[in-house]
């Protein structure tokens, strides 16, 4: 009835959300209304991973105190816009400040003046325009870093070169690719004085956090004359995914950021698989660029989106004997990197540590600067040991 009566209810509802009417009158009720994070923590960060970083960090101080507010910036056609949110769905809910709006600007730092949370917490510097530090900066609140990813050296947070080199291997926080470059993701200033603003940040944060062994091991590489707070015995656990098998899979990879680099480490993983063990199979839980061509490829399933808490359950359901983490990107404090290792699986990842730290007996650390064909090598080799 609904149908022939309204045939085009459809569109007009998705008009309805889109331009969202109400929206200016909630941002005012939530400007005006303080969201109550006294003695809770401020956590800024842009999109992508490392976004999931921060939710996952949010979760986490939740569970044991204060729900924070995460601050994200969102960039899109007009801008960067700020949004906050809470891990509880608790107020704010609509609130965002368009950074290129000065009205704004001013109202964002008003907003961050007038509440008081024990300190802000920024945990993707890559991702933070310098007009929202500006912003920070003069609210006077207690700055703390959070080792997420290789934002404080490198302006696309990966801190490796096009060939795969780790711009923080010459020991001076130089980004060799891209130190005539400038930095397309904030302020596109120059990228010397972008480095020289957040190491002079580093210096003054009232600490620095890593969320695991491995990011205190790789911060270490830049940062010096600090003390580094690794927070690794705090985190929480979760069931390990030895057990009952539904089926027998001799390898999970669990991707992360959906990248043209995954999909093609993911192919290359079939073709050795193919090669090499043709009765053995392979589950990617989570997503790929292109869900449909890897399943194409005959020998690897693929489970599509997964929550954060199911990866564990599914490691269980899918038998899986060895975890592969395909990223090579330095990115901490990560859920499915903690889904990995609580599932105290043999894990093969790339170790940006550089050897600093030691594998478990059945772990494969992987050198970054490794070229896919002896990346796919070194697992070959690795997988014949977990088979056997």
């Amino acid at each position: 009835m609904i149908e022939s009566r309204f045939p085009r209810y459809r569109a007009e509802c998705a008009a309805f959300l889109e331009g969202d009417p109400l929206r200016a009158c909630r941002q005012a009720v939530e400007r005006a209304a303080l969201p109550g994070v006294a003695g809770a923590r401020i956590l800024v960060t842009g999109r992508g991973p490392v976004a999931a970083v921060a939710w996952e960090r949010a979760r986490q101080l939740a569970a044991g105190g204060p729900a924070p507010l995460v601050m994200q910036v969102n960039n899109d056609r007009g801008g960067a816009r700020i949004t906050f949110r809470r891990p509880n769905g608790a107020m704010p809910q609509s609130l965002n400040f368009d950074l290129t709006n000065i009205l704004d600007c001013r109202a964002l730092a008003e907003y961050l003046n007038r509440m008081e949370p024990s300190r802000v917490e920024l945990v993707d510097p890559a991702g933070t325009p310098s007009e929202l530090l500006d912003i920070v900066a003069r609210s006077n609140k207690a700055i703390d870093l959070f080792v997420a990813d290789g934002g404080l050296v490198c302006p696309c947070g990966c801190a490796s070169r096009n060939d795969r080199g780790a711009c923080v291997s010459d020991g001076a926080g130089h980004c060799l690719d891209q130190l005539a470059a400038t930095d397309s993701r904030s302020d596109g200033g120059d990228l010397r004085q972008r480095r020289e603003r957040w190491q002079s940040i580093t210096r003054s944060a009232d600490s620095i956090l890593a969320p695991s062994r491995s990011a205190e091991a790789f911060a270490r590489r830049f940062v010096t004359e600090r003390t580094i707070t690794c927070l690794q015995g705090t985190r929480q656990t979760r069931p390990s995914a030895r057990g009952t098998r539904g089926r027998d899979t001799l390898l999970g990879v669990l991707p992360v950021t959906g990248s043209a680099q995954e999909l093609r480490a993911i192919r290359s993983v079939s073709r050795m698989l193919r090669s090499l063990r043709p009765n053995a199979s392979a589950v990617v839980i989570g997503e790929t660029l292109d869900d449909l061509s890897v399943l194409r490829l005959g020998n690897i399933f693929v489970s599509g989106p997964v929550g954060w808490s199911e990866y564990v359950l599914l490691l269980r359901r899918y038998g899986v004997r060895a975890i592969w983490l395909p990223f090579r990107r330095p990115l901490f404090g990560h859920p499915v990197t903690d889904a990995a290792r609580a599932s105290r699986l043999p894990v093969a990842y790339f170790d940006w540590s550089f050897q600093k730290l030691d594998a478990g007996d059945d772990d494969l650390p992987l050198d970054p600067t490794l070229s896919d064909d002896a990346t796919t090598t070194a697992l070959a080799s690795w997988l014949d040991r977990m088979a056997s």
